[in-house]
């Protein structure tokens, strides 16, 4: 196994430029399988088996020393077919969970005729079920090469002796060439020390957002505007997710401030997943969310806020309620008045750029643990 830094792992394109040759020479089956495993060979210091399994023919690194059997990539074409899967079997895979959650998938996609043994690996929970933009990356390329029956291949990249891959690679090959990218699978130290952002992506912080869910967005929209409003000298009251407590799974306030001397509700809607996400409108602002209205009291509205804040706060009365807009593909926020009745009026001031404190607030949240 190889301990270099890899310091290009997400410019996965270069480093398949052979095959991407030979597939637009329209060369055989046989010859782009044999260029991809000598690829993936020459990334391993260990002992090296090639088998086939089911449809897909596989690169298994046996054990040595402290590093165990491991898979190291699969390569085939799906067949019009498939068997029901042995859900059962798939259940019985051993999964240890530290950090993010994770499932037992499978390297071969099951619709695309893998199976099971060296074809199941233990795989980040938002890449797998499409709940990140990497996630949704990542099945749109299965899903297209079980369309296409086009030959799909998958690799997984390993920072330490042990069989849980901090890097999947997947792609697919036609005659117009190879399609492929790498995906983050691990988010601890060891793996980010092995498989390092670009610098970039890093600074952007857009290395991270890829990977991670609506919720773990909204997280990092909320910690993005708490600093931001630090930052402008405005002092915090609360913060939702640290001192009001949710009670009976309702949704509660993000934060609480002091603005002028008033109370101050704060809202905080983020966006980047959504199609719009980095758009502006025709006047330059932020596109506004629809706040939601639950049992008829509409979220940001006097009723919504001061039913939240009594049970916490001793309170005379409030300030007017602000809903603070955090475009992280646009790397803006900009906020909006909130009327009585919790409708956006129009923004006093164009957005301002969030991106100095991005970097900030996705490490507030890593530490706290809830990357």
């Amino acid at each position: 196994m190889s301990s270099e830094i890899d310091t290009a792992w997400q410019d996965t394109e270069s480093a398949y430029a052979s095959v991407d040759r030979l597939a637009r020479a329209d060369a055989s089956a046989d010859e782009l399988e044999g260029e991809l495993l000598d690829l993936w060979s020459s990334r391993s210091d260990g002992s090296l088996t090639v088998f086939k399994h089911g449809t897909a023919t596989y690169l298994f690194e046996l054990a040595s020393g402290n590093v165990p059997d491991r898979t190291l990539a699969c390569v085939g074409v799906p067949p019009q077919t498939v068997d029901r899967r042995d859900v059962s079997y798939q259940g019985g895979f051993p999964l240890a969970q530290a950090g993010r959650p994770v499932d037992r998938s499978h390297l071969m996609p099951h619709s695309g005729g893998g199976l099971f043994g060296p074809n199941i690996f233990r795989q980040d929970r938002a890449m797998n079920r499409g709940l990140s933009r990497d996630g949704q990356r990542y099945r749109d390329t299965e899903r297209k090469a079980v369309e296409q029956q086009a030959m799909y291949f998958a690799s997984l990249r390993y920072a330490d002796a042990t069989d849980h891959a901090a890097v999947v690679e997947t792609g697919t090959i036609t005659v117009e060439g190879v399609s492929v990218r790498a995906y983050r699978n691990r988010f601890d130290a060891t793996a980010f020390a092995s498989y390092p952002p670009s610098a970039e992506n890093d600074a952007a912080g857009h290395a991270v957002l890829e990977t991670l869910t609506a919720a773990q967005l909204g997280d990092v929209g909320e910690e993005v505007v708490r600093i931001h409003l630090e930052t402008l000298g405005v002092p915090i009251v609360a913060v939702g997710d640290s001192h009001l407590t949710r009670n009976e799974g309702r949704q509660d306030l993000d934060l609480v401030v002091l603005i002028d001397d008033e109370l101050t509700v704060v809202e905080v809607k983020t966006r980047y997943l959504a199609r719009l996400a980095g758009t502006l409108t025709r006047a330059g602002n932020l596109r506004r969310p629809r706040l939601s209205a639950r049992g008829g009291t509409r979220q940001g509205s006097a009723d919504y806020n001061a039913d939240r804040l009594t049970s916490i706060l001793d309170v005379d009365g409030l300030g007017p309620t602000r809903t603070y807009i955090v475009d992280l593909q646009a790397g803006l926020l900009q906020w909006f008045p909130v009327n009585a009745s919790g409708r956006l009026q129009t923004p006093p001031e164009p957005p301002s750029s969030c991106a100095e404190v991005l970097s900030e607030a996705i490490e507030v949240i890593r530490t706290a643990g809830r990357l």
